[in-house]
Order: structure tokens, then C-alpha cells, then sequence
């Protein structure tokens, strides 16, 4: 029986993590003097949930030709995650309207007991085992077009 578990496949459009560390970095030699959010970057250490034994290094930064109005299509999260085939180990380089990453940044700033989650939605459905096993022939890059991130409050 659990030989049948294992063989049955899926497919997921969407990466589920657990953040375990978060850094805002600050590159002065893109910082605008006009105080705009360009030269910050967002980097956070994840655990895969969905899928078994592995850890996904995010970046997140601002984009700026977005507009701040978060309904539009234009404002949408887009990116790329990149799967490695020889470690247990994805990155993934996201950019979002500085009005999205301002509000991210301000909810993650307030402590919580409870780990962060985020969700990368993807392009492309990956083949996922019931156990977590991803199933890749080579190394992967598939275009990330959401993210949507749990914030604790209490």
C-alpha cells in the first residue's frame, strides 16, 4: 500500500513556504534621492511545505514602472523560480509595486511568535508526489506570476 501512496503523482501550481529569516537590504548606489523604495531589497530564507526536503531563498524587490493602484493587472507579483536538480534548493527573484512591498515589509516588521508564510503561484504546474517528492529531469526555471503572504497578527 505504501508503494501505491508513493507512485501517486500531482500537479501543483503553487509553492507553499514557511519563512524562517527575513532581511531588508539597502543599496546605496541605487538609492534615488528622491527617497523612493528602488534600492531596497527583500530577502527571505524559506522551508518548502509542499514539497518535501527542501529550503527556497526569496528575493523580493520594488518594481518601479508599477502603478501604487493594487488592483491592476500591471501590479501583479512576476518573477522566476529557479529548481536546482542536484540540491534541495529553489531561489526565487520576485518583483512587486512598492506599495505591496512597502505594506510587506511594514506587517513583517511587528514581531509574531508564528512563523510567516508565502505562497508563490507559478506559470507551469510542477509533478509533486503525495509524499513531497518533486519530480525534475534537469534544472528548471519557471516564471512566477503571484504571491500572496500570512502574516500572524497574534
Amino acid at each position: 500500500m505504501a508503494e501505491a501512496k508513493a507512485s501517486m503523482w500531482h500537479q501543483t501550481d503553487q509553492i507553499n513556504m514557511s519563512v524562517q529569516m527575513a532581511d531588508i537590504s539597502l543599496d546605496a548606489s541605487r538609492a534615488a534621492l528622491d527617497g523612493s523604495s528602488e534600492a531596497l531589497t527583500l530577502k527571505i530564507n524559506c522551508n518548502l511545505k509542499n514539497i518535501a526536503r527542501g529550503q527556497c531563498a526569496v528575493t523580493i524587490q520594488p518594481r518601479a514602472d508599477a502603478p501604487d493602484d493594487s488592483g491592476t493587472a500591471e501590479n501583479a507579483a512576476r518573477g522566476q523560480l529557479h529548481i536546482f536538480v542536484d540540491r534541495p534548493l529553489m531561489t526565487a527573484t520576485v518583483t512587486v509595486s512598492a506599495r505591496y512591498f512597502d505594506q510587506l515589509t511594514g506587517f513583517m516588521s511587528r514581531a509574531s511568535s508564528r512563523p510567516m508564510e508565502l505562497v508563490l503561484t507559478l506559470e507551469d504546474a510542477l509533478a509533486v508526489s503525495l509524499d513531497g517528492d518533486l519530480r525534475i529531469d534537469s534544472e528548471t526555471i519557471i516564471a512566477i506570476t503571484g504571491i500572496v503572504a500570512t502574516i500572524p497578527v497574534k
